[in-house]
Formats: C-alpha cells, sequence, structure tokens
C-alpha cells in the first residue's frame, strides 16, 4: 500500500516538475511512512525542435511485502525499458513468480516482492496480465522504448486513483489532494456529485469527484496514454476495460450453487491476503462476515491477531458476539473502547474530511478513523475486513425488498408472502426496516422537502429505483450505489494512520460465484446470507450462524442530533454557513427539516442536517481550492 502520483509536464521545466512532486508527495505523505523516492524523465518531443515533456514519476510508500529497499519505488525494469508506481498489493504473487519462471523469465530473485512480479508480468505479457493478478492496484507504468504511460486500476476499484488535465499536462495521483497540490488550481465544486450528497446520502456513484476537473479511473480499466502528442488533450486517458461482472456479461445463475465452494474459496483467499512482512490482524465485530474470515483463518492455523471496538451502551456493544467467535477459535481479542464522547466526534470532524477529499457520508467514518489510530498504536499494519460482503449476499434491509419484489412481478406471491413471513417471524432485517434510511431510494423527493440550495437546482440525480431484477440491483451496489463509497472512505481513513485494509470478499473469484448464486439461495427460510451461513456452519458458533441481529459498525449519530448536538447545529444554522454562502443549501428547509427532526414529527429524518454538517466541514477545509460562485 503507497501513495503514487505522475505528472506529465508539456513545458519541460524541470523545476517547476520538481517542485509539483514535491507538494504531490507532501499531500499524500500519510500514506507511505516508510520511504518518498521520485524520478524525472525527459520524453521524446512531439517534433523536431520542440521543446521535449518531461515526465515526473513519485511514490510514498508503506512496506509490506519485501521490507529491503530492492522494493522502493519508483522501481525500473532489469532491461531499463520500464518503470512502475504501484499502490496496492497482488496477492498472489508467489504463483506469478512461478509462472514467469515457467515462462523463461530468469530477472527475479529467489523471493522477490510482489512489485517485482507485477513489473515483471508487464514487461513480459503486458495488459493481458491484468486478469491474471488477483489484488488490488492502482499503478502507472511508464515504457521508455514505446514513450507511453499504461495506467490501470483494479477489478472492483479498491484502491483509488485520480487525474486531472490542464493546459500545463496531466496529473495522476492516489488522492484527490494530491492532484490539487500540484496542479495548484482552483476547482469549482460538482454540483451533480454535491446534490447527490444533500438529497439521496450518495457519493462515489461514478467517476465524478467533488471538484469539477478531477476524476477518477474506472474500475476494472487501463489507459494507455501516447506521451508524444503535441498538446494536452492527447494525455487524456481513454480507458477499456479489462474485466467486467459476471452480470454485464450475462452469464446465467446458476441452478444450484455448492456452498463449500464458496466456503473453499473463502479459505483460499484469506489465505492470500495474509501474505505480508508485517503484523496482520482482523477486525472482528462479532458478525458473521467478520467471524467468517477468522473462522477460515483459525481452520488454516493461520496467524492473526483480533480487534474489537466495544461501546458503553450495551445495546451497540458487539463484545458478547465476539466473546463467542474468540473462545470458538481460541483467540484472545485486543479490546479497543473508542471514545464516543458526542462532542469529541464532532470535533474530529474536519480532520476525517481532509483525509476523506469529500463530505463524510456519516460520522461512523470518525470511529473507523479511531480504530485505525488504536491499529496503529498497536504495531499492526494490516487489517483485513468484512467490506463487500453485505452487498453480493443481501446483507442490508432494502435486499429483502429487491427479492420480495422480483418474487411478486414474476408471480410468486405465495413464495413472496412466505418470505416475508419468515423474516418477520424469525426477528431479521423486517424487523430492522427503517424508513428514514430507505428514503433516499425512492425514485423521487418532493421538491418542497429538500434541502438543496438554488445552484442545485438542475444537478443531477442519480436514479436509484428497482434496476428490475434482484442480480440487476445487486450489481449497481456493488457498481455505484454502495460499495465504491464505502471503499473510498475505508481508503481515506486507514490511509490516514498509514494502516492497510484487506478485504477476502472481494476476491475476484468470490465476486464472479456470487453474482451467479440465485436470490434465492441468498434469502432462504427468513435468512438472509443463507449461502454463507451454509458454507461456514461447521466452522463457527451455532450462535453467530444462526444470530438474528445486525448492528453493524454504528454510532448514535441521531440521537446525538436530538441532544448534545443541538446547540451546535442552532448556532452554525444562525450564522453564515458556507453551504448557504456557496448557495448548495437551502436555509430555511434546512432549519425547517432540523425543528422537525428534533420535535420527533413522522418522517423527519436526521439525513438532512447530517448531510448539510458533513458538506459543510469539507467546505472549510477545502476553501482555499475552490473557485467562487
Amino acid at each position: 500500500m503507497c501513495g503514487l502520483g505522475a505528472i506529465v509536464q508539456l513545458a519541460g521545466d524541470r523545476v517547476a516538475l520538481e517542485r509539483s512532486l514535491g507538494a504531490l508527495e507532501r499531500a499524500q505523505a500519510h500514506r507511505g511512512p516508510d520511504g518518498r523516492h521520485f524520478r524525472v524523465a525527459e520524453l521524446a518531443p512531439p517534433a523536431a525542435g520542440a521543446i521535449a515533456p518531461l515526465l515526473g514519476l513519485a511514490l510514498q510508500r508503506l512496506a509490506v511485502v519485501d521490507l529491503s529497499s530492492r522494493s522502493d519505488q519508483p522501481m525500473q525494469s532489469p532491461c531499463g525499458r520500464y518503470v512502475i508506481c504501484f499502490n496496492g498489493e497482488i496477492y498472489n504473487y508467489k504463483e506469478l513468480a512461478a509462472e514467469l519462471r515457467r515462462a523463461g523469465d530468469t530477472s527475479l530473485p529467489a523471493e522477490p516482492g510482489d512489485t517485482m512480479v507485477l513489473l515483471a508480468c508487464l514487461a513480459r505479457w503486458g495488459t493481458g496480465c491484468l486478469p491474471m493478478l488477483n489484488g488490488m492496484w492502482a499503478f502507472v507504468l511508464f515504457d521508455r522504448e514505446a514513450n507511453t504511460l499504461l495506467v490501470a486500476r483494479d477489478r472492483m476499484g479498491v484502491k483509488p486513483l485520480f487525474w486531472a488535465l490542464d493546459d500545463r499536462g496531466l496529473v495522476l495521483a492516489s488522492e484527490v489532494k494530491g492532484v490539487l497540490a500540484a496542479t495548484g488550481k482552483r476547482y469549482a465544486i460538482n454540483e451533480d456529485v454535491a446534490a447527490r450528497h444533500l438529497a439521496q446520502s450518495l457519493a462515489n456513484t461514478d467517476t465524478q469527484t467533488m471538484f469539477r476537473g478531477i476524476e477518477a479511473a474506472p474500475a476494472g480499466s487501463f489507459a494507455r496514454i501516447e506521451l508524444a502528442g503535441p498538446d494536452p488533450l492527447s494525455l487524456q486517458p481513454r480507458f477499456e476495460r479489462f474485466w467486467r461482472h459476471p452480470f454485464e456479461l450475462g452469464k446465467p445463475l446458476l441452478e444450484q450453487a455448492d456452498p463449500h465452494e464458496l466456503c473453499e474459496l473463502l479459505q483460499d483467499a484469506v489465505r492470500l491476503r495474509l501474505r505480508s512482512d508485517v503484523p496482520c490482524g482482523l477486525l472482528l465485530s462479532g458478525g458473521l462476515d467478520s467471524s467468517s474470515i477468522l473462522a477460515a483463518a483459525h481452520s488454516q492455523q493461520l496467524d492473526l491477531q483480533v480487534l474489537s471496538v466495544v461501546s458503553r451502551d450495551p445495546a451497540s456493544s458487539e463484545e458478547y458476539w465476539v466473546k463467542q467467535m474468540a473462545r470458538h477459535c481460541g483467540v484472545q481479542p485486543t479490546w479497543i473502547r473508542i471514545d464516543e464522547d458526542p462532542l469529541s466526534i464532532l470535533s474530529d470532524l474536519d480532520d476525517a474530511s481532509r483525509f476523506n477529499d469529500a463530505p463524510l457520508p456519516g460520522l461512523a467514518m470518525i470511529a473507523q478513523q479511531r480504530l485505525m489510530r488504536a491499529a496503529q498504536d498497536k504495531g499492526i499494519t494490516v487489517l483485513l475486513s468484512g467490506q463487500g460482503a453485505d452487498e453480493q449476499l443481501g446483507g442490508y434491509n432494502k435486499f429483502l425488498y429487491f427479492y420480495l419484489m422480483q418474487l411478486l412481478q414474476e408471480g410468486r406471491y405465495g413464495e413472496a408472502a412466505s418470505q416475508a413471513w419468515a423474516c418477520f417471524a424469525r426477528g431479521t432485517v423486517l424487523n430492522e426496516f427503517r424508513l428514514a434510511e430507505a428514503k433516499r431510494y425512492l425514485p423521487w423527493r418532493r421538491a418542497s422537502a429538500s434541502i438543496v440550495g438554488p445552484r442545485l437546482a438542475q444537478a443531477q440525480l442519480c436514479d436509484t429505483a428497482s434496476a428490475g431484477s434482484y442480480a440487476a440491483r445487486e450489481w449497481r451496489d456493488l457498481h455505484s450505489l454502495s460499495l465504491p463509497l464505502l471503499l473510498h472512505c475505508e481508503d481515506s481513513m486507514s490511509m490516514s494512520c498509514s494502516r492497510e485494509t484487506r478485504h477476502p470478499f472481494m476476491d475476484y473469484r468470490i465476486v464472479e460465484l456470487l453474482a451467479t448464486v440465485p436470490a434465492r439461495q441468498k434469502f432462504q427460510d427468513g435468512w438472509p446470507k443463507w449461502i454463507l451461513r451454509q458454507a461456514m456452519r461447521k466452522h463457527l458458533p451455532v450462535s453467530v450462524t444462526w444470530r438474528r441481529d445486525k448492528k453493524g459498525f454504528n454510532i448514535p449519530e441521531a440521537s446525538w442530533l436530538r441532544t448534545a448536538f443541538v446547540p451546535h447545529v442552532q448556532q452554525w444554522l444562525a450564522g453564515e454557513p458556507l453551504c448557504v454562502a456557496h448557495g448548495l443549501v437551502n436555509a430555511p428547509a434546512l432549519a425547517l427539516s432540523y425543528r422537525r427532526f428534533i420535535e420527533g414529527a413522522p418522517g423527519a429524518a436526521y439525513k438532512d442536517v447530517l448531510a448539510a454538517l458533513t458538506l459543510e466541514s469539507w467546505l472549510r477545509v477545502n476553501d482555499g481550492t475552490l473557485l467562487k460562485g
């Protein structure tokens, strides 16, 4: 895990380029505490007698695999033709190294790091090696001979990569703040992205960012940029897909999936993700997903430390379930009690917003950042996470609704009624339904109820209506509506503390299998995640396998907005909020919405004021980078 940067500068001004690289590196220094290096290369001029453009590559290293200096980056291939900057991990690098040797490669040392292996794969097979990689990555590869820059991002977009183009050239970086620092420019607010945050609590639904003109590279894609072009437009990345989700390919659902296959894949995904030369840990919540990861490691005698967050509030604490799982696997968890003082959480909002480069979706991200700090204090560099399981296994309440809708559309009324009744009787997802949470998935919102300001009147909201089949909606959540936002925030909060998170459920083999599992094997007899429960039941305590409730990693932000936060919010509303000054928020509508929420009016939701608060924080920390109006 690292931070990378690349700058193509058309003016050929080395002093200015090194200054921009230095600014980019400083902006992303938290991503790589174990080394900062850069390399500048002169490119072939676009025409005889023309100024030769320059390419600058920078890397901030977090050493995880092969801690020696031979894995420092930017890394040059033994033949001298290629130079790579790579952020992420290639988990199957040992198997790929063996494949390279069978193909005749003699350049690799006996025990290479994953960067060396990736570079050798690209040198031998080019983009043809991308489907062979099991991992998470964003990289840029300079080909001196072809005078090109290859840019690529992993299948699910776990690792971030952003880019911007201006009249001086092209900038790529692991974080938006890296692009901002390198260009030194002010950017306009992206009204569409701001409106989706305020009106729908959505973000990362496409490649746009909060800054108009700064884009994210699409997941599962690569672009080959010709560096000999005569003008900035010739440097614009044009991405091609190297991977598509089975739903996109029209792959049919299985008649009946084998739970044992899922168990074996999860065990192998965990085994690969525990390849590390630094201490590894697991974020154990006591829920089915993280417990399954621990069970998969335990069944193979794989060593990892366990960190668990406990709350002083018994209603939200996972301590009972964590203890059940810890006893079952014979591990001793490290208990982390995150300070849940409401005002201290609020005081950390700006710091978390600065690292996130976008308005936070909720205050739980601040608690997540504190968890990463605790892991840092414990010396645990790599953390396994259950991210991605809910989106693929029907883990959210909304997925039951989508499944029931599919059954009704297919005329299977009896089955729909049976499933709904079973969920209600068992006290699983149906009992946890909340209208306030479901509102953002409605296909419309009344204009009179919206808090968006006049500047956002014509903004394009995201269509969150059901996409037809259950499989179609599941793909949308993976691709745009849910997972990209969670991955972005987890990367931001973990890397703010120089920690690396890994996701066994995001192993592409598991993704491709679960995409073909019929919905009836994800919901059965009132239980969501049915196939995972069946797959892991021999490795889990019965109480965890058939646990009814789902707490998740949450903090009582709604309660605080009715109590401890009230004086702060009211004072803020009475002042001159930046979000109002920028025309993004309708002040009277927001004040009315908040008053109705405090009074407990039917249908009143806290999301309006929370979204405005987090947008205000983002505006505060980015005010110097924004164009006015």
